[in-house]
C-alpha cells in the first residue's frame, strides 16, 4: 500500500484529538486526572444575573453566585432570590469557605458587606491570593443564619475566570 503525506499527517492528528479531546461544552459529570494526580471535573456552572457562577446552595429561600477577580484576588459571594434570577439581600450571619483539597482544614471567613435597614446583606467578600488559588482546587461554602447552616460545594475544576 502506497503511503502519502496525508497518511503521515492523519495518524498523528487522530492521536492528538484523542489525547486532547474535542471542543465540547463541559458539564458537571466525570472528570480527568491532572498532572498532580487530583481529579478535576469539567465544572462550569450556569451564570447568575450578575455574571457570577451560581452556587447550588441547599437553602429554599435564597441562592448565591460567586465572582472571582484575578486582578485583585478577590472573591465575592452575592445573594440571589430563591429562583436565582435576581440579586436579593438575605439574612446571613457569616460565609466561610473551606478547602476540600487540603488536609489542614484551611478556611477563610468572608467579610459582610453593608447591612440594610432590615438587617439583610447583599454580599460577602474577601481579597486573598491563597483563597483565589484554592477556588479551583475544590471548596465547600458554609452559610450560617443563627443555628441554621446551608452548604454549597464547588468541585475541583480547571480555572476559568471572568474578569
Amino acid at each position: 500500500m502506497k503511503r502519502t503525506t496525508s497518511h503521515y499527517l492523519l495518524v498523528p492528528a487522530l492521536a492528538l484529538s484523542l489525547v486532547i479531546g474535542c471542543n465540547q461544552k463541559p458539564d458537571n459529570t466525570g472528570g480527568t486526572k491532572t498532572g498532580g494526580g487530583s481529579k478535576q471535573t469539567a465544572y462550569h456552572p450556569e451564570h447568575g444575573p450578575g455574571g457570577g457562577h451560581v452556587l447550588d446552595v441547599d437553602a429554599e429561600d435564597f441562592k448565591a453566585q460567586w465572582h472571582q477577580s484575578s486582578k485583585h484576588h478577590k472573591i465575592r459571594v452575592e445573594f440571589l432570590d430563591a429562583e436565582g434570577k435576581a440579586a436579593k439581600p438575605t439574612n446571613i450571619d457569616s460565609v466561610t469557605i473551606f478547602s476540600t483539597s487540603r488536609s489542614d482544614g484551611k478556611s477563610w471567613s468572608l467579610e459582610a458587606g453593608p447591612k440594610n435597614d432590615d438587617g439583610t446583606v447583599a454580599e460577602f467578600t474577601l481579597e486573598d491570593e491563597e483563597l483565589h488559588q484554592a477556588m479551583s482546587l475544590g471548596i465547600r461554602v458554609e452559610f450560617k443564619r443563627g443555628d441554621e447552616v446551608f452548604l454549597a460545594i464547588v468541585p475541583a475544576h480547571e480555572p476559568h475566570l471572568h474578569d
